[in-house]
């Protein structure tokens, strides 16, 4: 039996519907990841919560966002602490709409799913104190990939870096001094030079960042693979240029975590074959 003509047509349209890459953006809080913490500090107290001995309860939630950005059939999916997971669902089931998720850029529904850390009550000037206090996990509290834009604290920590550990010229003594060298340098070579002097000089520079802060172990597999992510995409290309701020800020944000991990001077290991 022979195919007809309108299935001999159709299977080449079928086919490069299966073989073209779908892309979906998940839905979003209005105002991205800082406005999203406020909602929360603003609208879900902690007091009276017996069931938080730490500043490290967790609860996951789940719901779903429709095209329009209605979120609806809030429910724990798991919690450290019941009673904070139901305040947070109230707060989140009452709240504003969210920016619903696109597939190819068109408006789909989706179901969502959230983890929330009660680290988030932790105020920006004392993310090191809470990590060394309260063992506070200061890498939870902005989301992998969060285009925040860097806070006091990492910006003045990463000045005490360069200007205590990052000699005029070369590689660093220590590992505190490296890293933030590394970030800097790549920072002025692609968005102040254009990658006029890029080479593989500059991919074994962050190389070396990358893979510093992932042995370390002192990140979530979450966070390590932002981490490798924004690497690539800064090395990448000889001459694809990344100006955006927000890869240059997280790479910043984990090294100041690397360092108030690591507040003793690491030597760092001179690689013979760097040159810049």
């Amino acid at each position: 039996m022979k195919p007809s003509i309108t299935y001999l047509l159709l299977m080449p349209c079928l086919f490069l519907l299966s073989a073209r890459q779908v892309n979906i953006v998940p839905p979003k809080f209005p105002g991205g990841d800082a406005a999203w913490r406020k909602f929360l500090i603003d609208k879900v107290s902690i007091d009276t919560l017996d069931c938080i001995p730490t500043a490290t309860v967790r609860v996951i939630l789940k719901f779903h966002v429709d095209s329009t950005g209605k979120v609806s059939a809030v429910k724990q999916e798991s919690s450290e602490c019941p009673e904070f997971g139901r305040r947070v669902a109230n707060a989140v089931s009452n709240g504003p709409l969210w920016q619903p998720a696109t597939r190819d850029g068109r408006r789909i529904s989706y179901d969502h799913m959230v983890t929330i850390n009660t680290c988030l009550y932790v105020s920006e000037e004392y993310f090191e104190t809470a990590w060394n206090n309260s063992g506070c996990d200061t890498t939870l509290l902005y989301p992998v990939n969060s285009k925040d834009t860097l806070q006091a604290v990492y910006v003045e920590v990463a000045r005490f870096l360069w200007q205590t550990y990052v000699p005029k010229s070369g590689q660093a003594e220590t590992q505190q001094g490296e890293l933030i060298r590394i970030v800097e340098k790549l920072d002025n070579e692609i968005r102040g030079n254009a990658k006029a002097n890029w080479d593989n000089q500059f991919v074994l520079l962050a190389n070396s960042l990358r893979d510093s802060l992932i042995a370390s172990k002192s990140f979530s597999k979450e966070v390590e693979n932002e981490i490798s992510n924004d690497v690539n995409s800064l090395t990448r290309s000889n001459t694809e240029l990344y100006l955006e701020n927000d890869i240059y800020n997280r790479l910043t944000r984990r090294v100041v975590e690397w360092y108030w991990r690591h507040k003793e001077p690491v030597p760092h290991v001179k690689n013979p074959k760097l040159k810049r």
